[in-house]
């Protein structure tokens, strides 16, 4: 699969009366999470814009929020991380946008998974991003495994943005035997020295709730 780079520089989404400092985000990671956008756009053109709930996981969560917003900006968002002092930034970096509300997510824990789900849901869309590099691989299997099967809407999509270090030491992403990403993808990132994957997994009908 062939990606075509749109536009040139990638402009950073500011809302009116937004006080997000572009100074901030890192122009490589404003750069990823635009192909990743772009990947999604691609597997879920026709539904992109009517997803109702989106729930992000993990790392930089302001750049790739800020994505997300554009192509669907009728969504709730729901943003997660295990430190409360990470979602205290990005709740001062997003202050004036009120499409989503932030709670702490532990991935490595059956519990905090279990509980955030009965309070809040299934989701459109779930995003792991970066948030499964200091598990061991069983750890890791069992929460990507918890969250395909119990996260996601009919039709709902599960998608893993890791480092290419961070799988190499357990192996691809099979956290479901038999089941194979819809899409993925593998780039090259500049200065420095590993590549980012992005894995699309969309809910199938053999694995019900």
């Amino acid at each position: 699969m062939n990606l075509k780079k749109e536009g040139g520089s990638q402009q950073i989404m500011e809302g009116k009366g937004s006080s997000i400092d572009k100074n901030r985000l890192s122009l490589s990671e404003s750069e990823e999470y635009h192909i990743f956008s772009n990947l999604l756009k691609r597997l879920n053109h026709s539904k992109i814009t009517s997803m109702e709930k989106i729930l992000i996981i993990g790392d930089s969560l302001i750049e790739i929020y800020l994505q997300l917003i554009k192509i669907s900006p009728n969504a709730r968002f729901y943003i997660t991380n295990s430190s409360n002092k990470v979602l205290e930034s990005f709740k001062k970096y997003t202050k004036n946008y009120e499409n989503y509300s932030t709670c702490i997510l532990d991935v490595s824990k059956g519990v905090s998974l279990h509980d955030f789900v009965f309070y809040n849901g299934k989701f459109d869309l779930v995003i792991a991003n970066k948030a499964y590099s200091q598990l061991s691989k069983k750890k890791r299997n069992l929460s990507l495994k918890f969250l395909y099967k119990h996260y996601l809407r009919e039709n709902g999509i599960l998608s893993i943005i890791s480092y290419i270090r961070d799988t190499i030491q357990g192996g691809k992403f099979n956290f479901i035997r038999n089941i194979k990403p819809v899409l993925e993808k593998e780039i090259s990132i500049e200065n420095k020295k590993n590549s980012i994957q992005f894995s699309f997994f969309r809910k199938n009908k053999r694995f019900p709730s």
